[in-house]
């Protein structure tokens, strides 16, 4: 009987119910020390339990101590990879410019050669025909 009086009490407490002056005179030496190991235990308990939510909010502030100066590195890592990728797309674009610009050089000079050598072409036929006639082939 005891033993289901004493395991009521301990549910009690650590439900947090309360007991008046006079529930606790009725209890004797024994159920009175287990009621306060009960209560040393669950203080105990609750005693860890602050400190590692202290411990929690404490490295959460830690954390957000460092979030501010983390995000503005990232801000400043973006700004300067935006300004470097419009360098060197702008870099690029000269490069572009510069190399089809240099291709219709080349590609005009090699069309004006062409243009030489057709018309050299077509005036050394023109002394060749009149060096030979047409329908004479040189032999006699």
């Amino acid at each position: 009987m005891i033993e289901y009086v004493h395991k009521e009490m301990q549910d009690a407490l650590r439900q947090g119910v309360h007991m008046n002056e006079s529930d606790l005179q009725q209890l004797n030496r024994d159920e009175l020390l287990s009621m306060l190991l009960t209560v040393s235990q669950r203080c105990d308990n609750l005693e860890k339990q602050l400190s590692e939510a202290k411990k929690l909010m404490k490295d959460t502030k830690d954390i957000s101590e460092y979030a501010g100066p983390v995000t503005d590195l990232l801000e400043a890592t973006r700004s300067k990879c935006a300004a470097m990728e419009s360098e060197a797309k702008t870099r690029c674009d000269q490069m572009i410019e510069r190399a089809q610009a240099e291709s219709q050089s080349y590609w005009d000079e090699v069309y004006s050669r062409i243009r030489r050598y057709s018309k050299a072409t077509e005036s050394l036929k023109d002394i060749v025909a009149e060096l030979v006639p047409v329908g004479d082939s040189g032999n006699k």
